[in-house]
Order: C-alpha cells, then structure tokens, then sequence
C-alpha cells in the first residue's frame, strides 16, 4: 500500500509539472515592426493562461530588462488574453526590443518571443522637392533644362548627405 501511495503522489507530481508547462503560452505579434518617427506602433502579446489571476507587463531590452513606465505616449489594453503595448508619436529612442511578460499565481513567468520595434526617421523636405516637384517642373517649364536639373541634383545629394549625417 505505501508503494502505492508513493506512485500515485509521483503520478500526481508529474501531471502537475506537465499542466504547469502547457498551462500558459505567450505569443508576441509582430517579431519585428517598422514604424516612421512620428506614427503609432502597438505591439500585441496573446496568451493562453487557465487561471483568471494573471498579470502582464511590458519591458524593453538594454543592457537589463526594463519595465516600460507609464507615460502620455504609452498605454496598455488588455482584451481576452492579449495585452497590446501601443506608443504614440513613436521617437527614435523607441527604437529597441520588447517582450511581454505574463505573471500566473503559483508559476514562473512566462515570456514572450519579443517584437524588435524600429523606428524610421521622415524623409527630409529637400529630399521630397527634388524627388518629386524638379521633374514636374521641368515638363512645364523650359527654366528648368537639362543643365539646371543636374545642378540641382548635385544640390540635393550635397544637402542630403548634409542633412543625414547631422540626424
């Protein structure tokens, strides 16, 4: 008979582990999001937790984990077991890796895969003018020739590489 206990508190340990192990699932969507300075990003994170008593916290990677504060840009929203981290007028030093984090009671966290934000810097007035309004000029208006044109877009490769290399 106490073989027989021990069996089946054994039996019972190892059913608790593997439910333990199978009870939470973490998914982070998307792996990697590409946002232009200025815009919103929201990073979401879907889990798949058995018990009602659960947290969720966001970090961004540096040299440590760090808790994403609250802040006016960042906010969370939580809905049917997905939390979404969603930062407006996304700035350069946003760039970075975030993971979602979920806290059952009585397990370890569980992590997600992470999402790489990054953030695009705009693209500079100069360059939008001598892209885009140069060559329509130039199919109405005989000022802007042939000559005129490749002295503007040597201009706009100076002022260019003028204006990337001080952002």
């Amino acid at each position: 008979a106490p073989l027989l206990v021990q069996h089946c508190v054994l039996m019972a340990l190892s059913l608790a582990l593997t439910a333990t192990a199978e009870g939470l699932r973490v998914r982070q969507h998307p792996p990697s999001l590409s946002v232009m300075r200025g815009e919103t990003a929201t990073l979401s994170c879907h889990f798949k937790a058995e018990s009602l008593k659960y947290g969720v916290q966001w970090f961004k990677m540096r040299s440590e984990k760090r808790l994403i504060p609250n802040s006016s840009r960042q906010s969370l929203l939580e809905k049917n077991q997905t939390s979404s981290l969603v930062i407006s007028e996304v700035a350069l030093e946003d760039s970075g890796l975030y993971y979602c984090e979920v806290n059952v009671l009585h397990r370890d966290p569980e992590r997600g895969g992470g999402t790489r934000l990054i953030v695009l810097g705009e693209k500079p007035v100069t360059y939008l003018f001598f892209t885009y309004l140069i060559p329509v000029l130039s199919l109405f208006n005989p000022i802007f020739n042939q000559f005129f044109i490749i002295y503007l877009i040597g201009v706009h490769f100076l002022l260019f590489y003028c204006v990337s290399t001080i952002v």
